[in-house]
């Protein structure tokens, strides 16, 4: 019974230190401005940060960060001008 107990503390504690951390989820879809198909394999950075992520064939994303005052979102691609999005 104490094994259960401290198991269920633990996911307990856990979790209020995971929703306590103060994260930033951003997902979306990114897609060409003048043919309007996605666009696969741009990197999305969050500036300042060690956390980068990758369109997929269907151009949808998703980062998740810690949030800071103004998070500036870098979205880079070779073929494409490198864009800032505050």
């Amino acid at each position: 019974m104490l094994k259960y107990f401290i198991a269920h503390l633990f996911i307990l504690l856990f979790c209020f230190h995971v929703f306590g951390q103060n994260k930033l989820y951003v997902t979306g879809k990114i897609t060409d401005a003048n043919t309007g198909k996605p666009v696969e394999h741009v990197h999305v950075k969050a500036q300042q940060q060690n956390v980068l992520a990758v369109s997929n064939t269907k151009g949808v994303y998703a980062i998740v960060f810690y949030r800071k005052e103004y998070p500036t979102l870098i979205f880079s691609h070779t073929t494409y001008t490198t864009f800032y999005e505050p």
